[in-house]
């Protein structure tokens, strides 16, 4: 039955290297495989929660890419 919470499966996900914040998602963490965006104003943290589940990711053998809206892809 689709109503026994039991036989659910949670969706694989990678840790933020926070843990009070992974409980609050539903993969606990980052979504495995997904782009996952991470946007807030200055000085709220945003830079510092990627840089933790970037290095959570790399330890674990995974990629990942850092792409800044404000820095051009190409210099041209």
């Amino acid at each position: 039955h689709l109503s026994d919470a039991s036989r659910l499966k949670r969706p694989d996900g990678i840790a933020t290297s926070l843990s009070v914040f992974d409980r609050f998602l539903v993969w606990r963490g980052l979504p495995k495989g997904a782009l996952s965006l991470l946007k807030g104003p200055l000085g709220t943290g945003a830079t510092s929660l990627w840089i933790g589940a970037a290095s959570t990711a790399l330890r674990a053998g995974r990629f990942v890419a850092w792409i800044d809206r404000d820095v051009p892809l190409c210099p041209l």
